[in-house]
């Protein structure tokens, strides 16, 4: 209980000094009239400050019994008169805080005045505490303001050497990698060595198929397979160890990933996502998006999704976030990259770090953004790139324990061989040079082609001289093609965020002359004034409901038409005697060609036909067959015969996209770019402070 007798004489408290022995209450050294029971008061509450008196203790020191009945007004009237004098108030009070159906405590800093000595060290003992906790405050300060340390990659180690084609994603369970090759799944140790096919069902291989996701347990693979159409099909649930693969019930998609419960899945259809049980019940859509959605990955606390979304107009690729029940769709790095070209992210396992690929210039690096930076930091939203070539990395997936990244990494390189048909065996063409798209005039005296990996065009005589390029970064060159009077050179462009054009230019270099926007494979007319044209390839052109048609423009008037009979064909190519058009047909693949002395399509054949090209005396088209196992084959025109002229298994080939190209010499010989760059799983060793 509060002494009623404080034991100080002068109490100081803000400009306030209350004198006992007096009696008084002074302001910066002037009184102020105060009654004796308000005085009284203040008096218990400087001896206790910080304390709560209560009501009852003050009716016992400062009441007599026969006051009691006057005792809640008697108190309330002095509270409010020492308030008036003090200048405070019971809304926000400076000195005497009501506690309320309790009492009141005094809540300001009161000096006893006792003892300059003793108030002195005090003062001494407050600047050396002040002086360390501003030491401490500016070290705080410091530790806040400073740029933190960038993650960044220490070293990199190569897990595998067999050469073999691999693709994204690569995946892990933080003792093997997972990878999807050309014959199926494969897996390696984290620590590197010879990849083994993984054993899963022959049913889940029936079709075309790759590795899509694995769960957090690192337990089950996710197989987007392709049964009956290149872009959708069923998905199965695949153990790594051992067990039965079983199939999604009712879920036809087209990517997958698992969510970080195990027990369900977000998938992509069309232009939504879904998120479905592991049985195929419960589906429920989640979200749509003006684009093609893929690459789906989970925050690892489950609130966030972030995917990528691929423009059918420009095949722009762009990251995307969206909260776990569809709400807050928006774009992840918006204005960031101007030419975007960003996909495939995913976490880090403690959700600390979010990585990716950038594709600039038409190479892929991995970058990282900050998403946990620590306590009293703000995350900085700018990625910071971690790889920089020679290699170019696709796929990137964070290690379990947060101190490796692991993907694909790849070096386009080729070399050019011609096939001899009379010895039957490959040889090396203008010394081997990596290119694809050759192209010869019609006098044989000079070649168009694009360099690879770089994408450049290029012209120069047969014996490699006066070479001259033609076009340049970031722009890529794509399928050119000599017009018949040996001046002009028709192109594909493309360029980052711009769609697929064709263009027209000099063969001895300048201006680049756009046909068309959105309308490409152009191939010259025999009159050298017109081209035919395919619709934009962006459009879904992999499937028997592609309405596409082939076009001709006069280059003189710039009027353009429509051939008749060629909806559901693209990819368009005269013969160089100017009596045809061939063309294929979109869905089988198989070819058409349209005979302009009858005015009429005709299929030449069933078979399904890639990278093809007219001899130079219009009698055959060779091409590349991938029925069974690829060839080298020619069709002759006039009855449909067919030459199977080589095998190309245990070729590997390439071309500027990574697409295995094929091409004629003048004389007859085919054409191939054998893949000899690298593609490999990759370790990246990374510090992500």
């Amino acid at each position: 209980m509060p002494e009623a007798a404080p034991s100080l004489q002068v109490l100081r408290f803000g400009a306030f000094e209350l004198d006992l022995r007096a009696g008084e209450l002074r302001k910066q050294g002037l009184k102020i009239k105060l009654q004796e029971k308000p005085l009284q008061i203040l008096a218990l509450l400087l001896d206790n400050p910080g304390q709560a008196v209560t009501r009852e203790e003050l009716r016992q020191q400062l009441w007599t019994v026969d006051t009691f009945v006057d005792f809640d007004h008697g108190v309330n009237t002095a509270i409010n008169k020492l308030r008036e004098a003090l200048g405070d108030s019971a809304e926000n009070p400076r000195f005497i805080e009501t506690l309320p159906r309790h009492g009141y405590r005094f809540i300001a800093e009161v000096d006893s005045g006792a003892g300059v000595r003793d108030r002195r060290q005090g003062r001494r003992w407050l600047i050396g505490l002040t002086g360390v906790a501003g030491t401490v405050i500016l070290l705080f300060a410091y530790w806040v303001m400073a740029p933190q340390r960038p993650p960044r990659v220490l070293s990199s180690t190569q897990l595998t050497y067999d050469g073999v084609m691999k693709f994204p994603p690569v995946l892990t369970d933080g003792s093997r990698v997972y990878f999807t090759g050309p014959a199926g799944v494969y897996e390696v140790s984290v620590a590197g060595g010879e990849p083994a096919r993984l054993a899963t069902p022959n049913r889940v291989f029936y079709s075309p198929s790759k590795l899509a996701a694995i769960s957090a347990d690192g337990s089950e693979l996710l197989f987007q397979s392709y049964e009956g159409n290149i872009h959708y099909g069923p998905l199965w649930a695949v153990p790594t160890v051992s067990g039965t693969a079983r199939r999604v019930s009712g879920v036809t998609s087209a990517d997958a990933a698992w969510l970080p419960d195990g027990q369900r899945i977000v998938y992509a259809s069309g232009h939504a996502l879904y998120v479905v049980r592991i049985d195929g019940t419960a589906s429920r859509r989640l979200v749509t998006v003006n684009g093609t959605p893929s690459w789906m990955r989970w925050s690892p606390d489950g609130h966030l999704l972030r995917f990528t979304v691929t423009d059918p107009k420009t095949n722009v690729q762009r990251l995307w976030e969206v909260g776990a029940e569809g709400s807050g769709l928006h774009p992840l790095l918006p204005g960031w990259n101007n030419t975007a070209g960003e996909c495939c992210g995913t976490w880090t396992a403690d959700g600390k770090y979010f990585v990716f690929q950038s594709m600039r210039n038409f190479r892929s690096d991995i970058w990282a953004i900050r998403e946990k930076p620590g306590i009293f930091r703000k995350p900085k939203p700018t990625p910071v790139q971690l790889t920089r070539g020679p290699l170019s990395f696709e796929g990137p997936q964070p290690g379990k324990n947060g101190r490796k990244i692991f993907a694909v990494g790849t070096q386009r390189r080729g070399e050019l061989l011609r096939y001899d048909i009379r010895s039957k065996q490959f040889v090396t063409y203008l010394q081997g040079i990596s290119v694809d798209g050759v192209d010869f005039s019609r006098d044989g005296q000079w070649i168009t082609y694009v360099a690879v990996p770089e994408g450049t065009l290029w012209r120069s005589k047969l014996d490699g001289s006066e070479r001259l390029q033609l076009s340049f970064p970031p722009m890529m060159a794509f399928m050119p093609r000599w017009s018949p009077d040996g001046m002009r050179i028709a192109f594909v462009g493309i360029s980052p965020g711009r769609p697929y054009t064709a263009y027209i230019l000099s063969a001895d270099g300048g201006k680049l002359e756009e046909i068309v926007p959105r309308l490409g494979d152009p191939g010259w007319l025999a009159d050298g004034n017109s081209v035919v044209l395919g619709t934009d390839p962006a459009e879904h052109k992999f499937s028997e409901s592609f309405k596409g048609t082939i076009q001709i423009m006069d280059l003189k008037s710039r009027q353009v038409s429509t051939m008749p009979g060629s909806e559901g064909l693209y990819d368009p190519l005269p013969s160089p005697d100017g009596h045809y058009v061939a063309a294929l047909r979109a869905g089988p693949e198989t070819l058409w060609v349209f005979d302009f002395s009858k005015s009429k399509w005709f299929e030449l054949d069933k078979i399904p036909v890639d990278f093809w090209k007219w001899s130079s005396d219009s009698k055959y088209i060779y091409f590349n067959s991938f029925e069974n196992e690829p060839w080298l084959c020619r069709l002759r025109v006039a009855d449909a015969h067919l030459d199977r002229l080589a095998s190309l298994k245990g070729i590997r080939q390439t071309g500027v996209f990574g697409w295995p190209w094929s091409g004629v010499t003048p004389d007859g010989s085919p054409l191939v770019l054998r893949d000899i760059g690298t593609s490999e799983i990759y370790s990246v060793d990374v510090d992500l402070p």
